[in-house]
């Protein structure tokens, strides 16, 4: 059984730290203007001790980009709906162009309007309100932009301890994250789509 006390959960865009309380969350928002070394300085003086971490969507990219330099040492680490990397320059340039809306979207009034009108989102419940500004989360969008970050595939199936988890009704992360399962645990949790930021789903693949 996991100590609550050996876990830190990371939320992804939109999300908040605390959304999957009583799970201890690391907000990304407090890093937004800190350099990549003083990042690393940042979870090693307050994360150190932790031995699982969960990322969900840019929460689990956030922990393949810093992999290396200090979630390796972690015993379990669980990747809830997060993309692995894109693997060739048509998804680059596909990636880029979604950046691009997502930039004028963010500009305009009625963001959260086309947030929740994306296809992946089709089997979850819109998101009703937004808690901070949308310069806020236009800087946070463009500091882990999906395209400018190097592919984790071959890390990730490297790994045995990293699991790969989507909902039963993400079509794109079940037929992504096929491609890892002879090399890594791949949980699906039923019933869901692509927002698996809730308590419940924690304590799901927690207990899988």
């Amino acid at each position: 059984m996991n100590s609550m006390n050996e876990i830190v959960y990371i939320h992804g865009f939109l999300g908040e730290s605390n959304e999957c309380h009583p799970y201890e969350g690391l907000s990304l928002y407090d890093l937004l203007d800190l350099k990549d070394e003083d990042v690393i300085s940042f979870l090693n003086k307050k994360y150190s001790r932790k031995k699982i971490a969960i990322g969900y969507s840019m929460g689990g990219r956030f922990i393949l980009k810093y992999y290396e330099s200090f979630f390796e040492r972690f015993e379990k680490i669980y990747l809830l709906g997060a993309n692995p990397g894109l693997s060739d320059n048509l998804e680059i340039q596909q990636r880029k162009i979604f950046s691009q809306k997502v930039n004028q979207e963010l500009d305009g009034p009625d963001f959260l309007r086309f947030w929740n009108s994306l296809e992946i989102f089709d089997n979850d419940s819109g998101i009703k309100n937004l808690s901070r500004e949308n310069s806020e989360y236009k800087k946070l969008f463009n500091r882990y932009l999906l395209e400018k970050e190097k592919s984790s595939v071959e890390l990730i199936k490297s790994r045995n301890n990293v699991f790969l988890v989507h909902g039963q009704y993400d079509l794109k992360y079940k037929k992504l994250y096929s491609n890892f399962n002879q090399t890594n645990i791949v949980i699906e949790i039923p019933n869901t789509g692509h927002r698996l930021n809730k308590k419940e789903m924690i304590d799901y693949v927690l207990d899988y």
